[in-house]
């Protein structure tokens, strides 16, 4: 079973400064955001919570993932796939999962990786979440 706390405890350890990503960046809300998908319960909330992940780690209205899904995804999945016990949480997570697969990358300053080496990271891990 998930242990919730201890992965709070992870995504709290990661320097998301790291992944200084594109103007639209901002690594303050990526932790404060997994963590509200990590306890989400309520199915009234998993829009907003669904939105504001995306939007820690990417731009929905642009198509676009940041650098910082180099970590965040792993958490991600981790919760989609130890969810069984909240529905909620899952059918959000995989949500999350299946739009970034179709977004493309913005590295912005980032040189930890190219443009495709990103977007190649992201289609193998997100491939099972695609609706190919």
């Amino acid at each position: 079973m998930l242990n919730v706390e201890e992965l709070k405890k992870e995504i709290l350890n990661i320097d998301w400064d790291e992944f200084n990503g594109p103007e639209g960046y901002e690594s303050n809300r990526v932790a404060d955001s997994l963590i509200l998908l990590a306890e989400i319960k309520d199915a009234q909330k998993a829009n907003d919570i669904g939105n504001k992940v995306t939007y820690a780690i990417g731009n929905d209205h642009a198509g676009v993932y940041y650098p910082a899904v180099l970590s965040a995804l792993d958490f991600i999945i981790i919760l989609e796939k130890n969810s069984d016990d909240n529905n909620v949480r899952k059918i959000c997570c995989g949500a999350i999962l299946n739009n970034l697969y179709y977004f493309e990358p913005e590295l912005g300053s980032y040189n930890g990786c190219t443009s495709s080496e990103l977007k190649s990271f992201v289609v193998d891990k997100l491939q099972s979440y695609s609706d190919e």
